[in-house]
């Protein structure tokens, strides 16, 4: 056990990827502060940052994809995956829920859970956007779905 999470700490290092989730985290805070003085909820904190974090529960289809129903935990934290097909579909990755939520959500109050996940996936985008270096409109399901899900190079 020890060293399964050591060679997790080691994978997470080696290819940014434990930066990148401090970075979501850290990067979050403006609006989980904006969201503490709209509702004073705890609840509304942990459920925003859950959507922040659980967003990359996406990354499974591209693993599914390529090693079928078998997990390896350290497999999918290499993210070898998306340069072995060289696609990325993402569902959860897309402005368009963003859009979407705050459209259905633009009369409810700030505590209203789908106006959390609207917030929650946009703070996720935006880190994204920034952090992985592929132009904004990779994050746009529509753009990926019209590019056939191909990575655009980085």
């Amino acid at each position: 056990m020890l060293q399964t999470a050591q060679e997790i700490l080691n994978t997470t290092l080696q290819n940014g990827l434990l930066a990148s989730e401090i970075g979501h985290g850290a990067f979050a805070i403006p609006a989980a502060a904006f969201l503490w003085k709209k509702t004073k909820s705890w609840r509304s904190i942990l459920a925003f940052y859950l959507v922040v974090y659980f967003i990359d529960l996406d990354h499974l289809v591209e693993y599914f994809q390529v090693y079928g129903l078998h997990f390896d935990l350290i497999e999918f934290f290499r993210l070898d995956f998306f340069r072995v097909i060289g696609q990325a579909k993402l569902p959860f990755h897309a402005w368009e829920w963003v859009i979407g939520l705050v459209y259905l959500t633009r009369k409810k109050k700030w505590n209203y859970i789908p106006k959390i996940i609207m917030l929650g996936i946009a703070a996720h985008l935006l880190w994204d956007t920034i952090d992985n270096g592929f132009p904004p409109a990779f994050y746009f399901i529509l753009h990926r779905i019209s590019t056939g899900f191909i990575l655009p190079p980085h």
